[in-house]
């Protein structure tokens, strides 16, 4: 035994002498894949378990030295008096990228979100409406904000959109490979109305509130030409579990309520490529065609006006659709 820690020894010099690569990389805790950069590390955090009382651990540290050498297969200059590498290796500045790109990135998204906190709290008014969009698409109109100002009286919507593949089915690209990390963002935030495609729905229907009420307003309102442009979304929660565990993101069974089982209407959905794609949508689906599930969500500041949004573009949609068939 080589030190008070009972847990860490080091080999003997006859045990060294027939250490090969692999034994020695288990030493320092590696496997036989580990990097010049990973065996450097491990080596100077040994080293320094002992360099406290140089005088009297030389003997330790010239063999970890040795075990360094037959790991990396570099050798090791050490001064006479203390057995220490008269100094550190060049420093790797590709391995240091390699394996601490996470913290830069880390940092950035940091300075980011205090950038965007600051920027809100102190140089931009007070957003009074808010929609979340969530679904493998992207938003470059602005109807959405028009409907919010011009009809709504609204002064500051907000529209936030998440390209986000919940499945996996597709290959993700720069635009959804951090899609449901800003998902979970916008919905931490609160929202009034969830927009989503079909095939994200599920996905996100925790956060959603049962609408069976404004569908009963639409049944009653709607004649029968302008309903049938639309689609109500049936679910209940065990709906939503049974998808998790389906894209093997499941949640465990005792998360499931009593009322699981509940069926209600959860979303309006209007299929419809050119409708989609004049409220400002761009299906990114290779897959799948484009459409729009309207919600509500369940952090609502105002359910009546959260309620007359939908409502209000729902009624744009169904009158230019009878009026385009009858043309």
């Amino acid at each position: 035994m080589d030190n008070k820690d009972t847990k860490f020894v080091v080999p003997s010099s006859d045990e060294i002498r027939v250490m090969d690569k692999m034994s020695s990389l288990q030493f320092f805790g590696l496997n036989e894949d580990a990097t010049d950069y990973m065996i450097e590390e491990k080596y100077w955090q040994y080293i320094k378990r002992f360099r406290v009382d140089r005088k009297s651990n030389a003997d330790i540290l010239d063999r970890i030295n040795a075990i360094y050498q037959i790991a990396s297969g570099k050798e090791v200059s050490t001064s006479l008096d203390n057995g220490l590498p008269a100094e550190k290796k060049k420093f790797d500045i590709k391995n240091y990228i390699y394996y601490s790109w996470w913290k830069y990135v880390l940092g950035a998204v940091a300075i980011l979100v205090v950038f965007l906190i600051v920027k809100q709290v102190f140089f931009t008014s007070k957003i009074d409406f808010q929609i979340v969009a969530l679904g493998h698409f992207q938003n470059s109109g602005s109807y959405l904000e028009e409907v919010a100002i011009e009809r709504m009286n609204y002064k500051n919507p907000f529209i936030g959109v998440a390209d986000i593949i919940v499945d996996n089915s597709e290959q993700a690209d720069g635009y959804s490979q951090y899609g449901t990390l800003a998902a979970s963002a916008f919905l931490s935030a609160g929202a009034d109305v969830i927009i989503t495609d079909n095939k994200t729905t599920l996905s996100f229907l925790p956060y959603m509130s049962p609408m069976d009420d404004f569908y009963a307003r639409l049944e009653a309102e709607l004649t029968e030409e302008q309903l049938s442009r639309i689609t109500p979304l049936y679910f209940s929660m065990n709906d939503h579990y049974d998808y998790l565990e389906k894209i093997d993101q499941s949640n465990s069974e005792d998360e499931r309520l009593p009322d699981s089982d509940t069926i209600h209407v959860y979303g309006v959905l209007i299929l419809d490529d050119d409708f989609v794609r004049s409220v400002g949508f761009d299906n990114r689906w290779r897959t799948q065609r484009p459409s729009l599930v309207f919600s509500f969500s369940n952090s609502e500041n105002d359910r009546e006006d959260a309620e007359e949004f939908i409502y209000s573009i729902i009624l744009d949609y169904v009158n230019d659709a009878v009026i385009d068939s009858a043309a």
